[in-house]
């Protein structure tokens, strides 16, 4: 049993992915605590406390991502500017692209049971896939061009 805890402690805080993925779950959680807040305590529309659960969750994610999961190098002011606006700017893409898939997805497999939660599976893994691989070759290089 040790054993298996021990495997599994590695996958998740020893690897990048592992690591990716536990900033992500944190990320999730940052954003439903952020909507909540913004809907239930601050009484925001749904659109107003979505746009609010997006801000938060990027913004908490991309120190995380930057120290943590892709260990970029950059130091100077420059390096790290560039580095968190193409973060931001490929975060709010890919949220779009996710708006998008959702509003073709769920009819294209319509056929199926439970075809909204599905397609909004389906639309997460692609969104998932795609910020992790602009992250790894585009956004956290870790080394400064001179």
């Amino acid at each position: 049993m040790r054993k298996l805890i021990n495997k599994a402690w590695h996958l998740l805080f020893g690897t990048e992915k592992g690591k990716y993925l536990v900033v992500g779950a944190l990320t999730t959680l940052v954003s439903f605590i952020a909507f909540a807040l913004a809907f239930y305590l601050f009484h925001l529309n749904e659109t107003l406390s979505t746009v609010v659960k997006n801000a938060a969750g990027i913004a908490f994610a991309y120190y995380p991502n930057r120290r943590w999961v892709f260990e970029s190098g950059n130091k100077s002011a420059a390096a790290i500017s560039k580095e968190s606006l193409l973060f931001f700017v490929t975060r709010i893409v890919v949220l779009l692209l996710d708006m998008g898939l959702m509003q073709f997805l769920p009819g294209l497999i319509g056929f199926l049971p439970y075809h909204e939660l599905i397609a909004s599976v389906i639309s997460t893994v692609i969104c998932l896939i795609l910020n992790y691989v602009a992250s790894k070759i585009y956004i956290f290089t870790g080394k400064e061009k001179k």
